[in-house]
C-alpha cells in the first residue's frame, strides 16, 4: 500500500483568482510549492504495467464555526485540488 502525505488544499474557491481569465492564486501556488516539498520527504514508488491503482483519499479537515455554530464543509472543494496535483505527478 503507498501512503502519500500532502498539506491541506485550498478550497476550490481560494485555488483560483482573476475574472474573467481564471488563473492559479498566491495561495494555490503557495501550496503546491508545499507539495512539491512533501512528496520529496516521501519514499518514492513506482506502479509497474498498466493495472488499475485503486487509491483512497483521507482528509483532515478542520471543523468550519461561524458565529458559535458548527457549519457543514464542502470536502469535494479541497479533494479536487489534491487529484489534480497527483494526476500531474504521475508521468
Amino acid at each position: 500500500m503507498i501512503h502519500l502525505k500532502l498539506p491541506k488544499p485550498p478550497s476550490l474557491n481560494e485555488a483560483y483568482a482573476g475574472y474573467p481569465k481564471r488563473h492559479k492564486s498566491d495561495k494555490y501556488k503557495e501550496w503546491e510549492k508545499q507539495a512539491d516539498i512533501a512528496m520529496k520527504t516521501q519514499p518514492k514508488f513506482e506502479i509497474e504495467g498498466n493495472k488499475w491503482l485503486s487509491a483512497m483519499y483521507i482528509l483532515w479537515i478542520d471543523l468550519y464555526f461561524k458565529n458559535g455554530e458548527k457549519r457543514k464543509i464542502d470536502v469535494a472543494n479541497f479533494e479536487k485540488i489534491a487529484t489534480d496535483y497527483l494526476t500531474k505527478k504521475i508521468p
